[in-house]
């Protein structure tokens, strides 16, 4: 009989997908792309990913009759961006341009396009709004 002490975790080197099985003390295997951690999947040499929604969505759309999408947000975390101290023309620029996307309709657009797909393969909420709220 399978159990979680028996799960093969896999995750990408310095991200979060190897953190948070150490920190309920598990070992992952680390993996240097997401394209091998995928092919670890898919091809059953790891049993688990924690990773964000798109490689996951990537692994099942690859193997779907293998692989089984389990979706629950750890906390929503939205992309980050660093931009060097002090360097306050680009960081006014690039808030300026993030603004610029919720302002002229583009994640609107993006939504009307993309919500059904997103929803479909990633659960109820799961929407452009979700991912790009900074709630």
């Amino acid at each position: 009989m399978w159990a979680i002490a028996d799960t093969r975790f896999i995750g990408l080197a310095g991200q979060i997908s190897t953190d948070i099985p150490a920190q309920h003390g598990f070992e992952a295997i680390v993996s240097v792309d997401k394209s091998s951690a995928i092919t670890d999947i898919t091809t059953g040499n790891a049993d688990v990913i924690t990773i964000s929604a798109e490689v996951v969505a990537e692994a099942n759309l690859a193997a779907p009759e293998t692989t089984v999408v389990l979706w629950d947000a750890l906390e929503s975390s939205p992309i980050g961006m660093a931009v060097n101290k002090g360097n306050t023309e680009l960081l006014d620029a690039a808030n300026d341009f993030i603004a610029s996307m919720r302002e002229d309709g583009v994640y609107d657009d993006l939504g009307a396009k993309y919500n059904e797909t997103l929803t479909d393969l990633l659960g109820e909420g799961k929407t452009i709004e979700f991912y790009t709220s900074e709630n």
